[in-house]
Parts: structure tokens; C-alpha cells; sequence
């Protein structure tokens, strides 16, 4: 059990989004992600098809599992081997889909998405680390969420664009802006915010709007 959650039941909800995202019939036999096939060339992410066939083609492995004590992250293999360590907080997710703006799709930061973000992290992207300019200042994307920007981008309008790694804390909620709009309009109060007036107007519209454990905290990232 992860939470109150079955391990299994988990597991097939980031394979169906997988499934959706990419039209591949995904599942997990004997421990392994097993590739059935096409199952429709519309309505999905070219990117996203890649990603999940170059992992399952990989000479290395990827190894995902779930919690929901630590943040989602990644850990890479110390003796230089092709082997990667996912680990998603399922919680953490559940917020973030529960906080997604009604004129987003709510699988555009779900288990699949926050699964393929993580991944480029792993050997096979090279490793990417967020640059220092990404965890400290708002605004500011770098290569793994332009590479998640081009499959949402793909999947449609209504996913939207994360256009801040970090996220602005106000009132005990993380928001995250997911187009142009929300992001003017949160860069318009961060300076308020900074200066500890927490009595702004935030978009309700274009964001993740997920609540926080940590109160009083403006910038951050997960």
C-alpha cells in the first residue's frame, strides 16, 4: 500500500495516462512496461510516444515507484550504469490534478505528465539537473519543462504551458502559471509578495492552484 492506496491500482493509473498520452497500449507485466502496440495515431503526443518507446528500447532501466512522505525525485545510479530511480508522490500529484483550473485538462500535470518530467532527470536525457535561475527566480523554464511544454503542446490547447518552475505561495496555496495570462498577472503581485503582503488577487483561471504544507513561503518548487 502507498497512503491508503493500492500499489497496483496506482501503477495502471500512470500506465492508462501513458496509454492516452502517447496511443500505445501500456501495462506492466512481471515488473517491466510491455508495449502492445498502436492503438490510435490521434489525439496524442508524438514526444510522449518516444520518450516511453525509448525507455522500453533502452540497454538501461528506469525504476519508478510511489510514495507519500518525500517529494517526487530522481536519483541516478552512482557506479556510472544505465540505471535510474523515479520516485512520484502520489499525494503531491492528487493535489496538483485537483488544483488544475477548469480550463485546463487535468492530466496536464497528472501521474503521466509528473512521470515523463521526472524522466528527464534520468540517463536517458542525460541526466538534466534545473539550472539555479529556475529555482530562484519566477518566470523561468529550462530544458525538461520545455521538453514537457512541447507535449502539451501537442496534446492541445487546453494543457496549457508551464511558464515557471518555481511557484508562488500566497494564503497556503502553490500557483503554478500555465499560460501568458497567469503568468502577468502573478509577476504583477510577486512584488507585493515579497514584501510580505499576502492580500493579493491571484488568477483563477490558466493555473494549478495546489495547497500548501509550508505557510508564508512565496517561492518554491516540488
Amino acid at each position: 500500500m502507498v497512503g491508503n492506496q493500492n500499489k497496483a491500482d496506482i501503477t495502471k493509473q500512470l500506465t492508462d495516462e501513458w496509454s492516452k498520452l502517447t496511443g500505445l497500449d501500456l501495462s506492466v507485466v512481471d515488473g517491466e512496461l510491455v508495449n502492445g502496440g498502436v492503438t490510435t495515431n490521434k489525439g496524442i503526443s508524438k514526444t510522449a510516444r518516444k520518450e516511453i518507446l525509448d525507455m522500453i528500447e533502452s540497454d538501461g532501466n528506469v525504476y519508478i515507484d510511489f510514495t507519500t512522505v518525500s517529494a517526487s525525485e530522481t536519483k541516478n545510479a552512482s557506479d556510472g550504469s544505465k540505471n535510474s530511480f523515479i520516485t512520484l508522490n502520489v499525494e503531491t500529484i492528487a493535489g496538483q490534478v485537483a488544483g488544475t483550473s477548469k480550463d485546463l485538462n487535468k492530466m496536464t500535470s497528472g501521474m503521466g505528465m509528473t512521470a515523463l518530467h521526472e524522466m528527464g532527470h534520468t540517463f536517458l536525457h542525460g541526466k538534466l539537473p534545473h539550472s539555479d535561475a529556475e529555482m530562484k527566480k519566477f518566470g523561468v523554464i529550462g530544458d525538461i519543462d520545455k521538453r514537457m511544454n512541447q507535449i502539451r503542446s501537442e496534446m492541445g490547447v487546453n494543457w496549457g504551458q508551464r511558464l515557471s518552475y518555481t511557484y508562488l505561495g500566497v494564503q497556503g496555496y502553490n500557483y503554478t502559471p500555465m499560460n501568458s495570462a497567469s503568468l502577468k498577472a502573478m509577476q504583477n503581485v510577486l512584488p507585493q509578495l515579497m514584501k510580505g503582503n499576502q492580500n493579493v488577487k491571484m488568477p483563477s483561471m490558466g493555473v494549478i492552484k495546489q495547497k500548501s504544507s509550508i505557510i508564508g513561503k512565496v517561492l518554491g518548487y516540488d
